[in-house]
């Protein structure tokens, strides 16, 4: 078998299918072309860190995998949605955290207005100011705790209006705003709930305000009731599912097709072409299956979650064999030098950009992580 490869693979390098024998201005967009795709790739990398990694992660770990492709159990969508990296899209799907912060939260700046003048705090002083921010920031972490705590507790209705939640242990002592607080006439401490939803969701999930969101209204208790049940697993929906498959393989079969076709015409040994040209498209087919395998019931689904992860390095390390191997493949010794130093150039600017950029990015979000955490 080998040898009829071998035969094969002789009559069509003697037709002219050794790219080192090809026009130099075409090699020269065939590198460039190959250096866009894998610019493409790591782009693709970079779009995956901000929808789907957990905050202070590269790329998603195992369990961010899991929650995006399978989904998680045991949370209500209302929970899920509470407790959910802060970095996902602001969405039913992703995460409304960011509603209790000052990313997307109303009223903000005035709270910090508030609070500089109880403090004395003068908002002019770049430390003055990040310390208002810091416990506008805290008043708000505490109103979502206890609105968690009334959640897992069974959101009990009787607690949800100006009756107040009671808050216990150490839930007692969160720094929660005065006017969210209904003091109990034993001394206990209360929560108004529904006066923190009004002020931090029905500015959007309201009948009237316009937009999407106000076709979910929360302004009622029997309206939020649809949001508190334990919910099925919550992964990609069908409808998403099918679009971005016919998506990806269409720009796959084409683009990983050039690269492999392209790469299989270089004048390395044969079993390497036959190896790493197709490659990339096979285990691009594996990774977008485990996309749908990854919608099974436990154990299996989360399973095939966590194989897409396997799948996913394995199309980055054929797509870069095939651009690294490929651009060398096209050029004679003098050539590869200059390859080797423009990738050499490339990989300096990476270190560059990781240490200088990167690094500490990542850095700052597991902070934040974790002091919101707390």
């Amino acid at each position: 078998m080998l040898r009829m490869l071998k035969r094969l693979d002789g009559l069509s390098h003697g037709m002219g299918g050794v790219t080192t024998e090809w026009p130099l201005p075409a090699r020269v967009v065939i590198v460039c072309f190959l250096f866009a795709v894998g610019l493409g790739f790591i782009s693709a990398l970079v779009n995956m860190h901000f929808q789907e990694a957990s905050p202070g992660n590269l790329l998603p770990d195992a369990k961010d995998v899991v929650r995006a492709y399978h989904g998680t159990l045991g949370k209500s969508q209302l929970e899920r949605l509470l407790t959910e990296p802060e970095s996902l899209p602001f969405n039913g799907s992703g995460s409304m955290r960011a509603a209790f912060t000052e990313k997307k939260g109303s009223g903000f700046k005035a709270e910090m207005k508030a609070i500089a003048a109880k403090k004395v705090l003068d908002l002019s002083n770049p430390a003055e100011a990040a310390k208002a921010k810091a416990l506008a920031l805290k008043d708000r972490e505490g109103e979502r705790l206890a609105l968690l705590s009334w959640i897992r507790s069974g959101a009990p209705e009787a607690t949800y209006d100006e009756v107040g939640f009671e808050l216990k242990g150490d839930l007692a002592k969160l720094p929660i705003s005065k006017e969210y607080i209904v003091q109990g006439e034993d001394g206990t401490v209360k929560v108004h709930l529904q006066a923190i939803i009004h002020d931090r969701c029905c500015r959007c999930h309201s009948d009237g305000v316009g937009g999407p969101a106000s076709r979910y209204s929360l302004e009622k208790f029997e309206d939020l009731k649809d949001y508190l049940s334990v919910e099925a697993p919550q992964g990609k929906s069908l409808d998403h599912l099918a679009l971005t498959t016919h998506i990806h393989l269409l720009a796959f079969s084409i683009l990983y097709g050039l690269t492999g076709i392209l790469f299989s015409l270089t004048g390395w040994p044969i079993w390497i072409r036959i190896l790493i040209a197709p490659a990339a498209l096979i285990f691009s087919v594996m990774d977008i299956s485990f996309w749908w395998l990854a919608r099974i019931d436990p154990p299996y689904g989360p399973m095939f979650a966590q194989w897409i992860m396997v799948s996913g390095g394995l199309v980055g390390l054929s797509l870069g064999a095939q651009i690294v191997l490929g651009s060398f493949g096209l050029f004679r010794w003098r050539g590869k030098i200059v390859i080797a130093a423009i990738m050499g150039i490339g990989a300096l600017i990476g270190l560059g950009a990781w240490h200088w950029v990167v690094d500490p990015y990542l850095a700052k979000q597991a902070v934040v992580a974790i002091e919101t955490a707390e």
